[in-house]
């Protein structure tokens, strides 16, 4: 190595451009031991996936078991029951169109009615002059 004379606070040392062989082959072969290190740490993290996933798999067959341990007719009850709450949030809804629908028509009724009897009762006005105008 070079000695350098630092000047200043830009102390500069130039480097030997002519690199080691051995220094190059260290550095590849830390380099593919980092590689093999890694594939080795890849392939350990598979093989916990692959345990956590045989596990996960047991424990859902243990849980389709249980379930069809269960005798069907409980199953069947559940379904009725679904089916049952189904129908009646669907009629509670049926009933609520209705009765909105007919509070909707009998406004609309009030409505025409309101604006039938301003015309007839101006209608009325109307003729009332008019005959009081014949008189």
């Amino acid at each position: 190595s070079s000695s350098s004379s630092v000047t200043g606070a830009f102390a500069y040392e130039p480097q030997e451009t002519q690199v080691d062989v051995d220094e190059v082959d260290g550095e590849q072969q830390r380099s593919s031991s980092k590689v093999v290190f890694f594939k080795r740490n890849r392939s350990s993290f598979n093989d916990e996936l692959r345990v956590k996933n045989k596990i996960k798999r047991k424990e859902q067959q243990a849980a389709c078991a249980v379930e069809r341990m269960q005798p069907r007719e409980q199953q069947q009850q559940q379904q009725q029951q679904q089916q049952v709450e189904a129908q009646q949030r669907s009629n509670a809804h049926a009933r609520r169109e209705v009765v909105l629908r007919l509070a909707r028509e009998e406004r609309q009724k009030e409505r025409d009615a309101a604006a039938a009897k301003e015309r007839n009762g101006n209608i009325f006005y109307f003729e009332k002059t008019r005959n009081a105008a014949n008189y």
